[in-house]
Formats: structure tokens, C-alpha cells, sequence
């Protein structure tokens, strides 16, 4: 899920009634697959675009 945070900059209630709604979804924690550091950046990128991840890639700094 995303926001256009650059459209809701100057509406905060609106997003925080946004993230209230989704909040009261108890929505399970996404699936991470890989865990990557900034430096394996190169590789994570090719690994990702190989259409063979499963979950989230998430790319630590």
C-alpha cells in the first residue's frame, strides 16, 4: 500500500483517519523474504527483477 504523501501533506486528519481504518483491518505483517544491506543493493535489484522473490525485499541502510 502506498500514500501520495506530496497530496496529503496539509491533511493530516485525513491520513490519520486513513491509517485508523487500516490499523482496525488487523492486517497481518507483511511476509519479508530477503534482507538485504544498502551495499547488496546491485544484487538485490537483479534478484528482484528475476521475478523469483517471495515476500518483501527490504534494503537496510
Amino acid at each position: 500500500m502506498g500514500f501520495n504523501l506530496i497530496y496529503l501533506w496539509d491533511k493530516p486528519d485525513y491520513m490519520k483517519k486513513m491509517l485508523e481504518t487500516i490499523k482496525s483491518y488487523n492486517l497481518k505483517k507483511p511476509y519479508v523474504g530477503e534482507s538485504l544491506t544498502f551495499d547488496e543493493l546491485p544484487a538485490a535489484l537483479k534478484h528482484f527483477q528475476s521475478g523469483k522473490t517471495i515476500g518483501k525485499v527490504v534494503i537496510k541502510t
